[in-house]
């Protein structure tokens, strides 16, 4: 990411700077992105993939808050069994390479 490096904080910034930074990088892989502005300032970004909206929704606030939202089926117990498969998917992946990654990159 084209973030400044961790000795200056997101607090020396307007809130809405480094949400623009990451809305920026999304839109250049392709995603689609969708500002939310409070005034001028930009508070939050929703992030989709275009490609397959299926795949759900990221809202990213410049709290830092990250949400997502994806619409499954609960009737079945294949659409059950595919939630749970999603939900620890995601909350149990390796994300040390992705961090490893982000660091490598910040610090040059």
């Amino acid at each position: 990411m084209n973030c400044p490096p961790d000795a200056m904080r997101a607090g020396d910034y307007r809130s809405g700077a480094l949400l623009e930074t990451i809305a920026r990088e999304l839109a250049v892989r392709g995603l689609d992105i969708r500002e939310h502005h409070h005034s001028a300032e930009l508070v939050e970004i929703a992030v989709t993939n275009p490609g397959d909206l299926n795949r759900g929704r990221v809202s990213v606030g410049y709290d830092g808050c990250l949400t997502w939202e994806y619409s499954g089926d609960t009737e079945t117990r294949a659409g059950i069994e595919e939630i749970r498969d999603i939900i620890a998917s995601v909350l149990k992946s390796d994300l040390r390479g992705i961090r490893r990654r982000a660091d490598d990159q910040a610090s040059d």
